[in-house]
């Protein structure tokens, strides 16, 4: 199976690395619109009207206004740029990714990881974090955010970009003090699903058969930790969004099949399907 089509017709929408935000409450798409957001992950700005012009201003507007005043010595709020991450000085270069080849790449340390995409995909990377001797932290270009945190012994499959927008030539950013392996391979070769998946950590994956519904139950791995799942259907312009940062999550979605599953956490979950 191809590239999900809409994903396509979404070029300049930002939709890898959006950041829901959740709380007591949990957001879904199917309830709430999300916060808008950049690639990063950071809140985007919100359109304020135009200022009136000098000249509507000027019949109304005091002539005498000093610094004095309350409102010219008062200051605005001030926002802090967001952080974003900082590439690696050291690259390596894991080769291609298309339906029929996986890029690999192993190093130690902090590293950029270049591959090439070759085909109408989206890319998967997964971490092999079983002779790892601490964590691994998967990052990229404008993120504020990381994609998330492989513990050591553990592994994780995190969804790249899945925009036509987005450039052949793209890159990943391991963060880690030790040794690392991951590979890097096409969506359309994802496992594929058609019953009830149980899973910790993050993961990607098909979701087959015919169904109309789906719960994702999930548990905290440990303090700070927090569960985003996006689900991208064929039949829709924008993915499923939902997720908490709550000690314990549950929640239902409507839902039509196939389509591409991703799950961010480091806690356990359990998918399922159903009608």
């Amino acid at each position: 199976m191809r590239r999900i089509q809409p994903m396509r017709s979404l070029a300049g929408v930002v939709l890898v690395g959006t950041v829901v935000s959740v709380g007591a409450v949990a957001c879904s798409s199917s309830t709430k619109a999300p916060t808008p957001t950049s690639d990063s992950g950071a809140a985007a700005a919100t359109p304020t009207p135009d200022a009136p012009s000098a000249a509507a201003t000027s019949s109304t507007a005091p002539t005498s206004a000093t610094a004095s005043s309350p409102a010219a010595s008062s200051s605005a709020p001030t926002h802090a740029d967001p952080t974003f991450a900082k590439r690696p000085a050291k690259a390596v270069t894991a080769g291609t990714v298309s339906d029929a080849d996986t890029a690999r790449a192993a190093g130690k340390g902090d590293t950029n990881v270049k591959y090439t995409v070759q085909g109408d995909l989206a890319a998967v990377v997964t971490v092999d974090c079983s002779t790892c001797t601490g964590p691994v932290t998967i990052t990229g270009p404008q993120r504020v955010a990381a994609f998330g945190t492989v513990p050591k012994g553990g592994s994780g499959s995190y969804l790249m970009s899945p925009m036509k927008s987005q450039s052949a030539a793209q890159e990943v950013w391991v963060q880690a003090r030790g040794p690392w392996k991951l590979t890097v391979s096409s969506w359309n070769t994802a496992p594929r699903e058609s019953g009830t998946v149980h899973g910790k950590g993050s993961r990607v994956f098909w979701v087959d058969g015919k169904h109309t519904s789906a719960v994702l139950e999930w548990k905290r791995s440990r303090p700070g930790d927090k569960v985003q799942a996006r689900y991208f259907q064929a039949d829709t312009n924008q993915p499923l969004m939902f997720g908490s940062d709550d000690p314990t999550y549950k929640e239902r979605q409507e839902i039509t099949t196939p389509g591409v599953m991703s799950i961010q956490t480091q806690g356990e979950w359990t998918f399922t399907p159903g009608r």
